[in-house]
């Protein structure tokens, strides 16, 4: 390295220690100071929804929440079908809306097959609510996946405030919509 390569390597670590102090404060001041008790997780790429979906396992009462798409289709057929046994091994309950999108996704191959015994489904039609992502409510938990458009993402919100009002919204559709086999 010559005498100008030195000394722009020199100055690259300067103004690195320069802005390191105002990085610092960018990203400290960036952690919002929330309510006691609450958590935001974000979970990025598949393996992130498939810790999502897993952690609705740990459901102490019945899920509840809007089904965007076939399982299956963004964490496999092999992890949609150990989740589903796990599920009815725990003897846990679901209940889900879903929209046209889901019933498009349905015209492909489906391989896992929900224990209706487990899952109760009403279908809502999409100019009353389209439901294009998935949520799942549960304890004090409201997780919301995306996945679209190689897009795939989750937040995971535990706050009981915010799951309150989404159950409560969610009781409101639920009446609004219609008993329909999946």
């Amino acid at each position: 390295m010559g005498k100008s390569g030195v000394k722009d390597a020199e100055l690259r670590v300067r103004a690195l220690r320069e802005a390191f102090p105002l990085v610092s404060h960018l990203i400290s001041s960036s952690r919002e100071t929330y309510q006691p008790g609450t958590r935001v997780v974000f979970h990025r790429g598949v393996d992130g929804i498939k810790q999502m979906v897993w952690n609705t396992l740990a459901a102490k009462t019945e899920v509840v929440g809007y089904t965007y798409r076939r399982l299956d289709e963004i964490v496999g057929t092999k992890f949609s079908q150990e989740w589903h046994e796990e599920w009815v091994r725990r003897g846990l309950r679901m209940r889900d809306i879903y929209s046209d999108e889901y019933l498009t996704s349905l015209k492909k191959d489906v391989r896992v097959k929900f224990d209706q015994h487990y899952f109760e489904s009403r279908y809502i039609a999409a100019n009353i609510l389209s439901v294009n992502h998935q949520v799942d409510i549960y304890n004090d938990v409201v997780a919301y996946y995306n996945w679209f458009d190689g897009e795939v993402f989750g937040v995971e919100i535990n706050n009981k405030k915010i799951t309150t009002m989404q159950r409560q919204l969610f009781e409101i559709v639920w009446t609004a919509a219609k008993k329909r086999k999946k």
